[in-house]
This record gives structure tokens, C-alpha cells and sequence, in this order.
């Protein structure tokens, strides 16, 4: 009787894991058939939900094996490093669990959990298992040594922020993509909407400035369906310029990334699509 019950208690841990990857799957489902057929995403979470569903199958055997133990604990070492890395990249929301939005700490903490589990679970492993307390020990200090390792790159990446090179070319008939990293998402939305001429500008840079006053003298003759804003593009320089009139919608890109954007920039919307771009003020921005 009590070796039944240990032994029960002693499965209880892949258990718990193995529900958990059965509840990820399941949630994948119904978020699998709302998207595209052959897209990205379908692929990739499919891929997913079958890999979750044979590692339940597999933890939750009765003969747990060193390899089943060793496969599931770097499977659960992935999907901590990923939500670590959706966390510092201030992601509002994994797709872990399908719809459900799931934050990226909450995520991590339920991977952490996971492989808390399976060192426990290391004392059911049929075979040789020695030395067994290392191998109890190891999801965890993989887990934290993965942790430092990504904290240490974000602050690396923080000291040295990606470049992202803006290319105007490659924007000409595509919705607007910089709108996304504007620092004020939820006002930059009005550029989706009507007919806008943008300019693109570094606060210390002399043309900017010029460009910026041919901008500004254009309002009062501004055609009704058109709007102007300006998008400050972050600089070292430590002496602005460029002066943004009150006539002028104001925005500023995202300060978490380092950029290269050719300015003075125009840049013409009609409903966030972007129809041309210029170095020069277009002649229809203050025509009728």
C-alpha cells in the first residue's frame, strides 16, 4: 500500500506536465483554424501542437526513461528562453496558449514551473541514473544560468540598440510600417486615416530645419483633406534646430532602437498607405 502511494505521488509531477503541454495544445486548436491556410503562423503553431501532444504522450508513460526526462526538460528550456526573450522585448502577450493572452513573465514562470517539476519527476527515471541528485538540480540551474544569459543580453542590446535602416524606396505602397514603433501608438493612429504629408526629420539637422519652415509656410493654404505632421527620428545631438509649429501633428520614434533614416524625409499618406517619397516638399502639399 504505501509503495502504491509513493509511487503515485512520485508521478504526480509528469502528470502535471503533461496536462500542461495537453492544455497548450488543445488551446491551439481553435486558434489554428482562424488563420490562413499555408501562412506562417499555421505552420509554426501546428508544428508545435503536435510536438506538445507527443511529449505528453511521452512524460506521462509509465517507464520514464533518462531520454524522455533530458528531451522534456530542454523542450521546456526552449519555451523558457522564448518567453525570457518575449519579456525584454516587451512583447504584451505570448502565443503559448493560443488566444489566450498569456504575458511573457507569466509564461516564463509556468516553464520555470514545469522544470521544477521534472527535476522532482528525476527520481521515477527507469535505469542508471547516476548521480541522480545533478540530474534533479539541472532543469533549474540551466533554467537560471538561461536567465542570466538573456538579462545580460538585453543589456547589452540596451548599451547597443539594433539599427533599424529606413529605406524609402521600399515604403512606397505599403501601410505606413513606422507607425508601429512611434512612441505614442495610440495617437500615431490618426495617420491611418485621410490624406497626410509626413515629414521625417533629425531635430539637429540644418535641412530639417529648412525643410520644416517650407513645410510650416504651407499650412494656411493647405487643401481641407490634407494634414501634416512631423516624426522626430532620435538624435545624439544635444542642440535641436528644428522647431515643430502647433499646426503640425508631433511625433517621435521609438528611442529603444538606434535609426538610420535619410532626412529631410516627405513622406505622403492616404489612409496610412504610403503613396510617395521625397526629399523635397511635394508641390500638391499646400495646392488644392
Amino acid at each position: 500500500m504505501h509503495s502504491t502511494v509513493a509511487k503515485i505521488l512520485s508521478q504526480l509531477p509528469r502528470g502535471a506536465v503533461s496536462a500542461l503541454l495537453v492544455i497548450a495544445a488543445v488551446l491551439k486548436v481553435e486558434y489554428i483554424l482562424r488563420l490562413e491556410r499555408f501562412s506562417g503562423p499555421l505552420l509554426r503553431n501546428c508544428f508545435l501542437l503536435i510536438i506538445e501532444f507527443a511529449f505528453a504522450v511521452w512524460i506521462a508513460k509509465p517507464a520514464f526513461s533518462l531520454l524522455a526526462w533530458v528531451s522534456s526538460t530542454a523542450l521546456f528550456l526552449v519555451f523558457f528562453i522564448a518567453s525570457v526573450q518575449s519579456q525584454l522585448s516587451h512583447e504584451p502577450a505570448c502565443g503559448c496558449f493560443g488566444r489566450i493572452g498569456v504575458p511573457p513573465r507569466v509564461s516564463a514562470l509556468i516553464d520555470l514551473s514545469a522544470l521544477g517539476a521534472l527535476a522532482v519527476a528525476a527520481g521515477s527515471i527507469v535505469g542508471p541514473t547516476k548521480p541522480r541528485a545533478l540530474i534533479r538540480a539541472s532543469p533549474l540551474l540551466i533554467a537560471v544560468l538561461a536567465g542570466a544569459g538573456m538579462l545580460g543580453m538585453s543589456r547589452l542590446r540596451a548599451e547597443h540598440p539594433p539599427v533599424k535602416v529606413v529605406v524609402p524606396e521600399q515604403l512606397v505602397g505599403t501601410i505606413f510600417p513606422l507607425i508601429s514603433d512611434i512612441d505614442s501608438q495610440a495617437d500615431a493612429g490618426i495617420l491611418l486615416k485621410g490624406r497626410w504629408t509626413v515629414l521625417m526629420y533629425h531635430p539637429d539637422c540644418d535641412e530639417c530645419a529648412q525643410a520644416m519652415r517650407e513645410l510650416t509656410s504651407t499650412v494656411p493654404l493647405r487643401p481641407l483633406n490634407r494634414r501634416y505632421a512631423a516624426i522626430e527620428v532620435p538624435s545624439l545631438g544635444a542642440t535641436p534646430l528644428v522647431e515643430v509649429p502647433l499646426t503640425v501633428s508631433s511625433f517621435r520614434l521609438s528611442r529603444q532602437q538606434a535609426w538610420y533614416v535619410p532626412t529631410p524625409l516627405f513622406v505622403a499618406l492616404d489612409d496610412g498607405r504610403v503613396m510617395s517619397t521625397s526629399t523635397h516638399l511635394p508641390r500638391y502639399a499646400g495646392a488644392q
